[in-house]
């Protein structure tokens, strides 16, 4: 017995038990092929209200991305279908960011693929972005678990963005047709600038795809949205990292989407001392990741009529997808003017 509980292009997340309740391997299945047999490896303690134990939860890595023709299948060791499979559901998020995309002709970027790229450079001309380079990403993720990060599946990087300029980052004057970023400008603390700097690289008519979490679908359901005020402030100031105001709001009031809203409106001392010991981290200089922007496709049109208005950016807004069901991410398209 068992679920998908996820199923992306690059990943996928669920939970299975034996007959006798005990956490149980899965095989997993592209295409009518085995793939890999996956043993639990995910701590979940959302399924002990289910009477589940916690440790029958998986994340699985797929050696390449899936593609728009792919079907998945997931079955427990005992051979029994898991529910939801088949499954296509990466198809969702892949028909949406791939919107006006050939990638088998065009040339793209993709940034922050880690160990869970979306794209695969095997199907088109193709380069990875990171804050980073690879080895100094293995040397940062070390000690991490494998269904956080794993250090084998870390991509090879192209071009290391850590801040500032991306054009200084490549080379020869070099232009893309397209850039995808699937949960990254959440993480960026001006993505007024960090999307001025990625225009530069894009050729005119090019498309930049972003999958951005929707707040009630993710841990930021109790967060204040970003509004328009703060994108500006953030690039008049021209922020490089997380602010000490970004990582206070992210520590104290994300919370697990299982627990609802059945919760004090306040976090506890315990919990905004946490956020406060963060916060001064920040101030002194240290980087602390947040998702510094909350957005829902409500709130992220009214902050890009804004930033439209006053022109601040050579891209125009051509479609923005509503959430799919069963994912918890909305989809923008963007043009390059």
């Amino acid at each position: 017995m068992g679920r998908i509980d996820a199923c992306s292009p690059a990943f996928l997340t669920g939970w299975c038990v034996d007959a006798r309740g005990a956490p149980s391997a899965i095989d997993v299945f592209v295409n009518g092929t085995h793939l890999l047999r996956a043993a639990p490896n995910h701590r979940r303690d959302d399924l002990t209200a289910l009477g589940l134990p916690a440790e029958c939860g998986f994340v699985v890595l797929y050696p390449e991305p899936l593609t728009l023709n792919d079907v998945l299948e997931v079955r427990a060791a005992d051979g029994q279908p898991l529910d939801g499979s088949p499954n296509t559901h990466h198809r969702e998020r892949l028909s949406r960011l791939l919107d006006g995309i050939d990638q088998a002709t065009m040339s793209g970027l993709e940034l922050g693929p880690l160990d869970r790229p979306t794209l695969s450079k095997a199907r088109g001309p193709l380069a990875y972005i990171d804050h980073a380079l690879t080895e100094e990403l293995r040397a940062k993720y070390t000690g991490s678990p494998a269904a956080m990060v794993d250090l084998d599946r870390i991509q090879t990087v192209d071009y290391a963005w850590p801040s500032g300029s991306l054009r200084a980052r490549i080379p020869d004057g070099k232009l893309f047709d397209y850039a995808v970023a699937v949960h990254v400008m959440e993480h960026v603390a001006d993505p007024i600038g960090w999307l001025g700097h990625l225009a530069e690289v894009i050729r005119p008519g090019g498309v930049i795809s972003l999958a951005l979490p929707e707040r009630s679908l993710c841990f930021d359901h109790r967060r204040e949205l970003t509004r328009p005020a703060d994108l500006i402030d953030a690039w008049i100031a021209r922020l490089d990292r997380p602010s000490p105001r970004h990582v206070f709001d992210h520590v104290a009031f994300v919370s697990p989407l299982h627990l609802g809203n059945d919760l004090p409106a306040l976090p506890d001392r315990e919990r905004l001392e946490q956020a406060l010991a963060a916060a001064r981290l920040t101030a002194g200089g240290q980087y602390v990741d947040a998702h510094c922007n909350v957005f829902t496709v409500a709130s992220f049109r009214q902050c890009w009529a804004v930033i439209d208005a006053l022109r601040l950016l050579p891209l125009e807004l051509v479609k923005v997808h509503d959430p799919y069901p069963g994912g918890d991410e909305f989809i923008v398209n963007l043009r390059r003017i």
